[in-house]
């Protein structure tokens, strides 16, 4: 009996991976694509000038910038502004020295984490190109470095809107309606 599980398990850890490699493949084609859509693709410069040639040269510079990509759409939609926004409008918005201070403070962490977050995320990029391009590349690898691209690509987004909370409880509830009431003006001109 014992004989007869063994094979049986093999065969059902080999179709679990299959399906997880499955699931891992679509997530990924589907964020590829929702990124090429979403960047104008006439403007991009050639894929040679990216130092990872599966990204283009604007991803690889938001990475390395640490920048919001979108990230914080959730936020942003739902009148919690970034630091560097409610910064930006201190004059209008008549930040205090406290404010100026701990906005500042939560932009430079915001800052430091996102291109830390996004060096890691450009590390594991090109290892996963390097191992496809060199053809070392099995299914465990494949596993490996899109998890931890994941993860890292979550932190990342966890940062911005972690930034954007702080920011929010920073400002008091008149100068975040004044900066959405700004944004409004701004955005019908």
């Amino acid at each position: 009996m014992v004989k007869e599980i063994k094979p049986l398990f093999f065969k059902m850890k080999r179709l679990l991976l299959i399906a997880i490699l499955f699931l891992s493949a679509n997530i990924l084609f589907a964020q590829n694509k929702k990124s090429i859509s979403a960047s104008d693709t006439s403007e991009a410069l050639p894929a040679e000038s990216s130092p990872i040639k599966s990204l283009s040269p604007k991803e690889y510079a938001s990475y390395q910038n640490g920048d919001d990509m979108g990230m914080s759409k959730p936020a942003e939609l739902n009148n919690y502004p970034s630091p560097a926004r409610a910064l930006a409008l201190s004059k209008e918005l008549r930040l205090t020295d406290s404010q100026r201070t701990q906005l500042r403070a939560a932009k430079e962490a915001l800052d430091f984490k996102a291109r830390e977050m996004g060096r890691f995320i450009l590390q594991h990029e090109k290892k996963l190109n390097d191992l496809f391009s060199t053809g070392k590349v099995n299914e465990g690898s494949v596993i490996y470095y899109c998890n931890q691209i994941g993860l890292y690509q979550g932190e990342l987004r966890n940062a911005h809107l972690q930034a954007h909370l702080k920011a929010r409880r920073i400002l008091t509830p008149d100068q975040a309606q004044k900066i959405s009431r700004l944004k409004r003006d701004t955005n019908k001109d």
